[in-house]
């Protein structure tokens, strides 16, 4: 009975079943930058829905105003104040004025109301609510609408 050395190894077979290194890294990456991605999208998408429901809102207490505005007689209108509004920002301006024949602007209410300013406004008036507001980032926002009031 003769025993042979071995002189040459046998190759060792390794078990393909792991990743590497480098393909855990590169799959961290890539997962990295999409949920980076994700978020921007979302908070992107909160920051637009938050301006449009400000604008809703705003714009429906312009209508609010511009329906006070058109039950009025031309004494009331001409001494109307619009109310104020909160929970759109830190500053929140309302404001009425109409247009004269000349197209200039009066803010409402005004100061001396005289039975010959009263002649001399055109029928139907044109009166413009205007809302003006910060939101809470610093964002400056403006509405406004107008309408017709005669009396």
């Amino acid at each position: 009975m003769t025993i042979q050395k071995r002189t040459e190894r046998e190759p060792v077979q390794r078990s393909n079943a792991g990743f590497t290194l480098l393909e855990v890294m590169f799959a961290s990456t890539i997962f990295v930058v999409l949920i980076v991605f994700l978020f921007g999208s979302l908070l992107q998408f909160y920051m637009v829905q938050e301006v449009t429901k400000q604008r809703s809102i705003a714009l429906a207490h312009i209508g609010t105003v511009i329906e006070e505005l058109q039950s009025l007689n031309i004494d009331e209108l001409l001494e109307y104040v619009p109310p104020e509004l909160s929970g759109l920002g830190e500053e929140v301006e309302v404001s009425a004025e109409y247009i004269d024949e000349e197209e200039e602007f009066h803010l409402l209410p005004l100061e001396e109301i005289g039975d010959d300013l009263q002649a001399g406004l055109p029928n139907p008036l044109e009166v413009r609510v205007s809302m003006h507001w910060i939101d809470r980032r610093g964002q400056e926002y403006r509405r406004s609408a107008s309408t017709m009031v005669g009396w």
